[in-house]
């Protein structure tokens, strides 16, 4: 494998989305990013006619993803023509939205020694743990994102 591929390895991906009573997605529906190997893909595209969800899928990744590294960011925040949080629930029950992540070993080394620098330096934090699978979900009464 080439450094370049090897760099592209060692990134946050995401492995797969699960959503249910979320916008068009009444019934639970879950997109994997992995090929058949179940290896994750380095590039994902996603095709489809219009209304049929393309943007609803890259709202709930950003959702999510925001509200777990952007400080005091929360899903009513996302401004994205079409996304309302207020109208995203669309079935009877609240809306499922899960999202697994998986993490390189040195973007986890690095945030680590980052979250490390800050206590030095008196910042009250925890250390992340080194997990490289995580899993972050919406509690659409709470707005508390994530939850892992």
């Amino acid at each position: 494998m080439n450094a370049r591929l090897q760099k592209l390895n060692e990134k946050m991906k995401v492995k797969s989305l699960t959503i249910q009573n979320y916008k068009k997605f009444t019934l639970p529906k879950t997109f994997s990013f992995c090929d058949e190997d179940g290896s994750i893909n380095e590039i994902t595209l996603i095709l489809g006619n219009n209304g049929t969800g393309k943007s609803s899928i890259l709202q709930a990744i950003t959702m999510l993803l925001a509200s777990a590294i952007r400080d005091r960011f929360s899903p009513v925040d996302l401004e994205w023509p079409g996304y309302s949080y207020g109208s995203i629930n669309t079935g009877l029950l609240p809306p499922k939205v899960e999202l697994q992540i998986f993490f390189g070993e040195e973007e986890l080394e690095t945030t680590v020694k980052f979250a490390k620098d800050l206590q030095d330096k008196g910042v009250k934090l925890g250390i992340p743990t080194k997990e490289q699978m995580v899993m972050l979900s919406l509690d659409y009464f709470k707005l508390d994102v994530p939850v892992f």
